[in-house]
């Protein structure tokens, strides 16, 4: 069965033609969610880059190195389609990477950093 999913589709580079292409992002307000929009675009089969502001040229090949602008919006693909990019991209073993170099904090470490981050705060930290 196919199920659909958002996909941020970002086309082949216009200067070398490869495949392998992303998308730079903006991060987020903390460490562990940037962590958890590029472990999820990489478990998507998106290559994501965080880079603030997101500049003008927000497509780059991992290739070559070019960068250019592209109007980039998410697109719902079948899993098939989905698994092709995955494959063409590289991103299942970029994951992996990803997900060892980056371990799910424990929720008793995610509530103590929580706090420690609002106490920081309270003291203008």
């Amino acid at each position: 069965m196919k199920f659909p999913a958002m996909y941020y589709y970002v086309p082949p580079c216009p200067e070398c033609g490869s495949r392998k292409t992303g998308r730079y992002v903006s991060r987020s307000l903390t460490q562990e969610d940037t962590n958890y929009m590029i472990k999820e675009s990489l478990r998507h089969g998106e290559l994501v880059r965080v880079r603030n502001p997101v500049p003008i040229n927000n497509a780059y090949c991992e290739d070559c190195g070019h960068e250019w602008p592209v109007h980039i919006q998410a697109q719902l693909w079948d899993t098939e389609r989905v698994e092709s990019e995955i494959r063409e991209r590289g991103t299942y073993s970029r994951y992996e990477q990803f997900c060892i170099q980056n371990p799910k904090r424990k929720l008793l470490q995610r509530l103590i950093g929580f706090v420690s981050g609002l106490k920081g705060e309270k003291h203008g930290i």
